[in-house]
């Protein structure tokens, strides 16, 4: 039996806006329903300050920060290179590369508004870290190979904290943390505990 959202307003289906909220281009009830969940769940247990929600569909996130600002989020990046619409890589993209990088080009929905081709900035990493930090963002969760000195730099100066995901390589583990970055995610914790 469905609880009641204490302290989340949620929109079940059925309720007034349900059709409304995320219909438009693929964002489903599915995501609705696992944003929803989590909120509750971190409302129910009083967990706000120790959860953040990490998403590649920004509207997502900003939804959630909306229905539970206590809660942290990071606005997740796909390696910049594979949605940069001039990186030379562009040569070598498959069928469903191409497709995100016409995507993030035409201003694709799952930057949820927070469009990077609305930012100023002397390159496409700078003006993707203005567009987060645009939104209704805490923080920004990487593709490890993405921050450097600069992009560690920029996050930081625009009050973002930074995440890195899946960092495995024990080089990579000691970068990011010379780096002082927030938080590294990874599949061999013993590499990381041994630096």
């Amino acid at each position: 039996m469905a609880r009641p959202c204490p302290a989340v307003p949620c929109q079940r289906q059925g309720t007034p806006g349900h059709e409304r909220e995320g219909a438009r281009e693929g964002f489903g009830r599915k995501q609705r329903n696992v944003r929803d969940v989590a909120l509750v769940a971190a409302a129910e247990n009083d967990l706000q300050a120790r959860v953040s929600i990490q998403s590649f569909d920004w509207r997502t996130l900003a939804q959630a920060k909306k229905r539970a600002p206590a809660i942290r989020n990071a606005f997740t990046t796909l390696p910049f290179y594979s949605f940069d619409p001039d990186d030379k890589s562009i040569a070598n993209d498959s069928e469903g590369a191409a497709a995100l990088r016409a995507a993030s080009a035409r201003g694709a929905d799952f930057f949820g508004g927070f469009d990077w081709r609305d930012q100023e900035g002397a390159t496409f990493d700078e003006r993707v870290l203005r567009a987060i930090a645009a939104g209704p963002a805490d923080g920004w969760f990487s593709w490890h190979g993405d921050i450097d000195e600069t992009t560690a730099q920029l996050a930081k100066e625009l009050g973002l904290t930074i995440s890195a995901w899946t960092v495995d390589m024990p080089d990579d583990m000691k970068r990011l943390t010379d780096l002082q970055i927030d938080a590294i995610l990874t599949d061999r914790l013993d590499r990381l505990n041994g630096l």
